[in-house]
Order: structure tokens, then C-alpha cells, then sequence
């Protein structure tokens, strides 16, 4: 690959002379560092809404407790995961792709809420003294999911971002948060 592009540079140096090569070299590599600065951005992007939508996991795990409801709603994440397809379908966005990512993002978000029990059965906790309106949470996480489908199909359709360093980006960012290894390993298992 380096032999062809040196070959391709001594013909335009021949053809173009030095001033217009050093230009279109210039502007070569100003363009792959725009791309991939915005590789690098969605990345960024994409795992910082995934970890917003795990720290809002951590508020509804806090109502779960305090109403006694089970962390498994399967009626709920049915219904949330055709949803997800519909819209990603509407954006364009291969519904499959929509659907692998949030049911790993589903499993990691249950994996939070079984951790927080753990610890408040461990610690005899009998309610919270306060928590997040549902509603508010609801929109929230709704919200993030939008923006995560939006960012799924510009990374899709660009293709400037590969799976495995999605997942790299993701579990750094989750790490970097403090989240636990199963819950990485759950939000990455897309």
C-alpha cells in the first residue's frame, strides 16, 4: 500500500510539479484527520449516551425498590424494542442494528438495578427517602434512546466507526464511570 502511494505521489510530482502535490498531500491528510476526529466523536458520543441511560438506571432502580416491582418487565422491553424498531426503520436505520444494541443496553440497565438491590438488601434498606418523578425519567431515558438511534445510523450509514471500537469507546467510557465489569460486559454484547 505505501509503494502504490509513493508511486501515485512521484506521478503527480512528474505531471503536477512539487507546489500542487504538497497541496493535495496537505489536503489529504487534512481530510483523514477530519474523519477521523469524527470517528473518534462518535464514538465519544454514542458511549456518553449509554452511560447517561445507565446512570438514569440507577434512579429508576431506587422507584423499583421503593414500589417493590420486579426489575424484569418483559411486556415493557417487548413493546420498548418494537418501538425502537419502528423508528429506526422510519430513519432508515436497519431495525436489527436498532434491536441487538438496546437489548444489550436493556441487560446491562437490569444488571445495574440487580446490583443496586443487592447492595439494599446487604444494607437492610427499607425505602428511599427520595426519588426521581417516573415520568421525568421516563421521558429522559426516552429521550437518550432517540439519541442513541440518531447516532446508530450516522455511525452505521457512515461506516466510520467499526463495532469492536465502538464497544472499546463504550466500555472505557463505562469504565471510566465506575460501572462494573458484568455491566460493561452486558452493554457491550451487541
Amino acid at each position: 500500500m505505501k509503494n502504490k502511494i509513493l508511486k501515485k505521489i512521484g506521478l503527480y510530482i512528474a505531471v503536477m510539479g512539487l507546489p500542487f502535490v504538497c497541496s493535495a498531500i496537505a489536503d489529504e491528510v487534512k481530510t483523514h484527520a477530519q474523519t477521523e476526529i469524527t470517528a473518534e466523536n462518535q464514538d465519544l458520543e454514542l458511549s456518553s449516551l449509554v452511560s447517561k441511560r445507565l446512570q438514569l438506571a440507577q434512579e429508576f432502580s431506587k422507584v423499583h425498590w421503593n414500589q417493590t416491582q420486579p426489575i424484569d418487565n418483559l411486556e415493557k422491553e417487548k413493546t420498548q424494542i418494537e418501538q425502537l424498531q419502528l423508528k429506526a426503520k422510519e430513519m432508515g436505520l436497519d431495525p436489527s442494528v436498532a434491536t441487538n444494541f438496546f437489548v444489550a443496553q436493556n441487560e446491562a440497565y437490569k444488571m445495574v438495578m440487580i446490583e443496586n438491590f443487592d447492595v439494599w438488601v446487604a444494607q437492610d434498606l427499607h425505602k428511599h427517602e427520595k426519588v426521581s418523578d417516573t415520568t421525568l425519567l421516563q421521558e429522559e431515558i426516552s429521550h437518550i434512546d432517540d439519541q442513541i438511534l440518531i447516532s446508530l445510523k450516522n455511525d452505521h450509514v457512515s461506516g466510520f466507526i467499526s463495532k469492536e471500537a465502538l464497544k472499546a469507546a463504550i466500555a472505557k467510557d463505562l469504565q471510566n464511570k465506575g460501572f462494573s465489569r458484568e455491566v460493561i460486559d452486558s452493554a457491550t454484547h451487541f
